[in-house]
């Protein structure tokens, strides 16, 4: 405690040595003061910005504001230290204004005061120009005209002018106390929303060997409503704890925005490291980022990589709680492809999570065969892409038999029909999903435990031919 009084008295001496000189002085720092920016961007669509400003502190009291500071800025994580001279920079209390125009705060601003409703008379078929009180703008906003009281009156509102307290942009002000008149680089770091970043693949599909080229391709987005320019770009692959961002919801709203594409040929233009427990992404250039613009920088181009197909259906536990008779179903078969993401197989790279858009074919007979989404995959771990439903593939599957043995316990016998109308032969996989207490009671071919709740049959189906799995289950329940 009387440690804690003791600071206190001398930051309060060393205010008051400093007191002939305090003065209402506002200083301004603009885009122009800017000598370094970094950005570092995660997933979650916020990002870290670290900026460098030159500023020319007079000595005492004053105001310090940036006035350019995104819109989604968290104003809590501000922070401000000068790098030069540290010793005679003290921040002793900081605001965030962030009171922009919009039709809702202008109507609040102008309770009791007049401002003019063009609407369109459709009885005269013309333009009226209305002269209206604002009684109030709380909810459904009430005027008076002529007299009278009206509400939910539409039309364009014109206000006389911009009330003094809006401002165009965002800004933060700190109160300093500047021990002397110095020339200073301040660090200012703070988190914003509207910066973000994904991933995006393209996978290229060649049938005939199996193999396939990937294209990486890491996509950037500003949406802060803030240009940055000539500032250092990381890019982190994780999921920090942040609720702030997790209530926010996914990446930003894209509306109109400029498209820039980078690509490195000479050599990469990215260095991938750990940080942490995530992984961060290097862009060894300056990049300058207009106020709502998408980026694209080309990260990774990997050929011939061995590719996996495998075909599955998949079936809910439904079946085993009642009688089925005479119901058969469809099953829709889906085709998987599936990577290894090593080094032997020419990738072993953390993978962020993005979208893959698969392509098959070469030339003019390239399409687009699907598209699916990857989460964060460490190297040395498998890519598994769904493509979409095989159309010459057909899944059938029927109850043929079903007895209430008591109350809880039943019995029921399951057949699955596979019908293959291509050239080759293939396999499928038929996955069950079984209740809590499940035993096989006879099968027409051994069954693979997956989980404790799960099995799958290997099933192989010849060409132009039909292939059936049988199975009878005993459940409890």
């Amino acid at each position: 405690m009387k440690y804690a009084r003791f600071i206190l008295f001398i930051t309060s001496l060393w205010i008051l040595q400093t007191a002939p000189a305090f003065s209402s002085v506002l200083i301004e720092t603009s885009p122009e003061d800017r000598t370094e920016t970094a950005l570092s961007v995660y997933n979650q669509d916020f990002a870290l910005v670290r900026e460098v400003r030159k500023a020319s502190l007079p000595k005492g009291l004053l105001s310090l504001r940036m006035q350019d500071m995104p819109a989604r800025i968290i104003a809590e994580s501000v922070q401000v230290r000068s790098l030069t001279a540290a010793g005679d920079f003290r921040v002793i209390e900081q605001s965030y204004e962030n009171n922009l125009p919009d039709s809702g705060r202008l109507l609040q601003a102008y309770e009791g005061k007049t401002i003019k409703i063009v609407r369109w008379n459709e009885f005269q078929d013309r333009k009226e120009i209305l002269e209206a009180r604002v009684l109030s703008a709380r909810g459904e906003p009430v005027y008076e005209i002529a007299g009278e009281i009206y509400t939910g009156l539409a039309g364009v509102k014109i206000f006389p002018a911009l009330p003094a307290e809006f401002k165009l942009k965002p800004a933060v002000t700190w109160k300093i106390a500047s021990r002397a008149k110095k020339d200073h680089a301040l660090e200012i770091i703070y988190l914003t929303g509207g910066l973000g970043w994904k991933a995006d693949y393209v996978f290229s599909l060649d049938e005939a060997s199996m193999t396939a080229g990937l294209t990486a391709w890491l996509t950037l987005q500003n949406q802060s409503g803030t240009a940055f320019k000539d500032a250092s770009l990381s890019l982190i692959a994780g999921r920090p704890n942040s609720p702030s961002y997790d209530k926010a919801g996914g990446g930003p709203t894209l509306g109109r925005m400029a498209m820039a594409v980078m690509d490195s040929e000479a050599a990469p233009s990215i260095r991938e490291s750990s940080a942490f427990e995530y992984h961060r992404y290097d862009y060894f250039e300056k990049v300058s980022l207009a106020g709502s613009e998408t980026r694209q920088i080309k990260w990774h181009e990997a050929d011939r990589l061995k590719v996996r197909k495998e075909y599955i259906i998949e079936d809910g536990q439904h079946y085993f709680y009642g009688s089925y008779a005479g119901q058969e179903q469809k099953l829709p078969v889906r085709a998987f492809l599936e990577i290894l993401n090593t080094a032997e197989n020419k990738l072993g790279l953390p993978l962020p999570a993005g979208q893959v858009r698969i392509y098959s074919g070469a030339g003019r007979e390239k399409f687009f065969a699907g598209e699916d989404s990857i989460p964060h995959t460490p190297k040395d771990e498998k890519i598994r892409l769904s493509a979409g439903e095989a159309f010459d593939l057909i899944a059938e599957r029927k109850q043929t038999d079903y007895k209430e043995l008591t109350q809880n316990l039943r019995e029921s016998e399951h057949e699955i029909t596979l019908t293959n109308r291509k050239n080759e032969d293939v396999e499928v996989l038929a996955m069950e999903s079984l209740p809590p207490n499940w035993k096989i009671l006879s099968e027409s071919q051994p069954h693979e435990k997956l989980e404790a709740f799960k099995i799958q049959y290997r099933v192989r189906v010849p060409k132009n031919s039909k292939a059936t799995v049988r199975y009878r289950i005993q459940t409890g329940f």
